[in-house]
This record gives C-alpha cells, sequence and structure tokens, in this order.
C-alpha cells in the first residue's frame, strides 16, 4: 500500500513540475510498456518484483504511443518495401514512398514498426527520419533530336526538271 502512494505521488510530480516545453525531449520515441515501473524501496528486496514485458504483438495496438516519422529514399520514383516481420525474408505487405509519414511505435534492431489500419508493420530504420525530407526533383528526359530535312536529292532519284512556258 504504501508502495502505491508513493508511485501516486510521483506521477503527480511528473504530471504537475516535468511536463513543460523546455524539457521536452525532440527526438523521444516511447516504448510500450505493460505497467509503470514500481517504486522499490530500500528495505525490499529487488528480487520480489518480478517485470514481466509482453512481446510488442501481443499488446493492444489502439493503446500504442506512436511518433510521427517519414520515409527518406534516395532516388525518384523508387519505393520501400513494406514487411509483416523484421526480417528481409518476411511477407511485402506493401510499399511507402519519398516523405510518406508513418507512426512509429519503436525503432529495434535496425526495424521500424510502425502501425498501418492497426496492424503492426516493419521497415527498414535506415530509410525512417523525424523530419520531412526535401522534395526529389524527378530525372529530367533527354530530348530526342529530330531530324531535318536537307535539300539534297537522295540517291537513285532523279531532279525534276521544270517545263518551260
Amino acid at each position: 500500500m504504501k508502495s502505491i502512494k508513493y508511485l501516486a505521488l510521483g506521477l503527480m510530480v511528473l504530471t504537475l513540475g516535468g511536463c513543460s516545453n523546455d524539457s521536452k525531449i525532440e527526438d523521444f520515441i516511447p516504448t510500450p510498456t505493460v505497467s509503470p515501473t514500481p517504486i522499490i524501496e530500500e528495505d525490499e528486496q529487488a528480487d520480489e518484483i518480478e517485470e514481466l514485458e509482453t512481446p510488442l504483438e501481443e499488446l493492444d495496438i489502439d493503446s500504442l504511443e506512436t511518433t510521427p516519422m517519414y520515409i527518406m529514399l534516395s532516388k525518384f520514383g523508387s519505393t520501400l518495401n513494406v514487411r509483416s516481420s523484421p526480417d528481409t525474408n518476411g511477407d511485402i505487405v506493401g510499399h511507402l514512398v519519398h516523405r510518406e509519414k508513418i507512426d512509429v511505435v519503436e525503432i529495434r534492431d535496425g526495424w521500424a514498426i510502425f502501425k498501418d489500419k492497426d496492424v503492426l508493420k516493419y521497415v527498414s530504420a535506415d530509410f525512417v527520419v523525424e523530419e520531412k525530407p526535401e522534395y526529389l526533383e524527378p530525372p529530367t528526359a533527354t530530348p530526342t533530336p529530330i531530324p531535318t530535312p536537307t535539300d539534297i536529292p537522295a540517291q537513285g532519284e532523279e531532279e525534276i526538271e521544270e517545263l518551260p512556258e
């Protein structure tokens, strides 16, 4: 009971005192947890409290906190594969394009885990950035030269003589 009071007091202090814009961490990506970390008093043993971390796939998807991030590719017209699992052998379940916004839940082991239509999907974290990237210019087409006609008759053609009047 005593630890619940300390936990409530700690949450009130964090809520009232630690949430100003000056102390905001810009690059924070929330990691989902099942419950807040319990406060261990000095006279308690740390071994008495077991923490069980629920796998990300078993959590309620609607309750996960997300961070908006963007896809950054280097070539105009290219796409990024979206996978069903954090592995290059995972099924491709979609594609993303340059500057597309995604709601990232977590970045783990080189993969960005994001929420899409209440389903967790994966992309390589190498292509995910916090700021919306610059627009990629499409490549310019090389114009095909148009042949110009010449006044020289081609071989095998006879010149037409004009008749006198």
